[in-house]
C-alpha cells in the first residue's frame, strides 16, 4: 500500500518478492486464495485497508506492524 513514489524515491523501498498493487479494490481480489500481508510506510494504511478487506471476504489478511520503517529497522 506504498505509493509508487514513495517505493521510487525513498530509501524504504519495498520488499524483496513483495507484488505491488495499483488499484486495491480490483486487484485484491486476484490473491483471495493466498495470505496477504498489507504493507505501508508506518502501518496505519494498512490497517485501514484491511478493514476495507473484509468487505471482499478475503481469508487471510495480515498488516506488517510498523510497516516499511519497522521491517528496515529489523532487515
Amino acid at each position: 500500500l506504498r505509493y509508487p513514489e514513495e517505493i521510487e524515491l525513498d530509501y524504504l523501498g519495498a520488499i524483496d518478492g513483495s507484488i505491488v498493487i495499483t488499484d486495491f479494490n480490483k486487484e485484491i481480489v486476484k490473491y483471495r486464495d493466498k495470505p496477504i500481508v498489507l504493507v505501508c510506510r508506518k502501518g496505519e494504511r494498512a490497517l485501514y485497508m484491511a478493514h476495507h478487506a473484509l468487505f471482499f471476504d478475503l481469508p487471510t489478511i495480515h498488516v506488517l506492524k510498523g510497516g516499511m520503517e519497522a521491517w528496515h529497522k529489523e532487515v
